[in-house]
């Protein structure tokens, strides 16, 4: 067991950070504690999380697990915050939780992928429902929403016009998505030569900085689609 722990508290709301600091020491059981508390917001990008990013450098210099009360609060999604953990694991950090003893640097990874899917899950089913909305109302037909509002276009486009637009800007994505990969590739192909996983190269770019087309974090699934959209 490790003898050093670095309990990293998010930025959530001081009555909260406060329940956290509790659990967090319940967990260290005598051990070394040193706390880490984060003033800023806990949606900011991780390379502008100081906190969060001095945590991580003791944990490597001090061979210190990385303590949280819960996955809850790292990030404002479930999902996001288990990502967030299994990159932290990806870099050899070893990981406990207050309030779920059975996460590790193994389980992380399992649980961080299960979310993703999830979540793509999700994603695709209000993807398919807009879309029979569409076809309902290209039909002729009223849709009806929850509150009980007859619908007959969406938005103050028609149907034809929702299309269009549709169309177009997914085109000007798809162009934007396929430019940003190619001015990533000269910083991700190193990464690829040395054999790091694409788990790891998401990683680094997060500690370098980088953010996706989108603006967001870095996942391994994130550099999958930079490379597809490669061919590599």
């Amino acid at each position: 067991m490790n003898n050093k722990l670095a309990g990293f508290i998010p930025g959530i709301e001081k009555g909260k950070q406060a329940a956290y600091k509790k659990q967090i020491e319940a967990l260290a059981n005598n051990r070394e504690l040193k706390f880490f508390v984060e003033k800023g917001n806990n949606d900011a990008h991780l390379g502008d999380r100081e906190e969060l990013n001095a945590t991580l450098t003791y944990c490597r210099t001090e061979n210190a697990v990385f303590a949280v009360a819960s996955v809850q609060g790292l990030t404002p999604r479930r999902w996001s915050s288990l990502q967030l953990l299994s990159d932290i694991a990806d870099l050899g950090i070893a990981i406990e939780v207050a309030d779920d003893p059975v996460i590790d640097k193994q389980s992380i990874v399992v649980l961080a992928y299960s979310a993703e899917i999830a979540r793509e899950k999700i994603l695709t089913r209000s993807k398919e429902a807009v879309q029979k909305i569409k076809d309902r109302l290209a039909k002729g037909e009223v849709h009806v929403s929850k509150s009980g509002r007859k619908i007959r276009k969406l938005g103050a486009a028609t149907i034809a016009e929702v299309r269009e637009l549709s169309d177009a800007g997914n085109e000007a994505k798809k162009r934007k998505a396929d430019l940003f990969a190619q001015e990533l590739w000269p910083t991700i192909e190193p990464m690829i030569a040395r054999g790091m996983t694409k788990a790891s190269i998401a990683s680094q770019l997060n500690r370098l900085g980088f953010k996706t087309a989108r603006g967001g974090r870095f996942y391994q699934s994130s550099v999958s689609g930079v490379l597809r959209r490669l061919g590599k």
